[in-house]
């Protein structure tokens, strides 16, 4: 649980069905902490791809079909492991 000291309350809009979506999805950790650790998830693998395209950038250019490939799969592998521990 997120302490109340260090938190702040914001709005967002989404498509009806993404909510009653994410209100299922959350269960007993409530939706708070749903959108926290979907987010924590988020940022942690934007940075991991800020990683990879400084790498790109200093070994070659852009990724070739095969790399994309191997993304695409690390994503997948990562979603299903975020929705294994929701």
């Amino acid at each position: 649980m997120t302490d109340k000291k260090t938190t702040t309350t914001i709005t967002v809009s989404m498509p009806i069905d993404v909510a009653e979506s994410v209100r299922q999805a959350a269960g007993r950790g409530g939706v708070s902490e749903f959108i926290t650790e979907a987010t924590r998830f988020r940022l942690h693998m934007q940075g991991l791809q800020d990683i990879a395209d400084d790498i790109a950038e200093h070994t070659g250019g852009p990724y070739t079909e095969d790399e994309r490939a191997a993304v695409d799969r690390q994503w997948a592998d990562a979603l299903d492991d975020l929705a294994a521990a929701a």
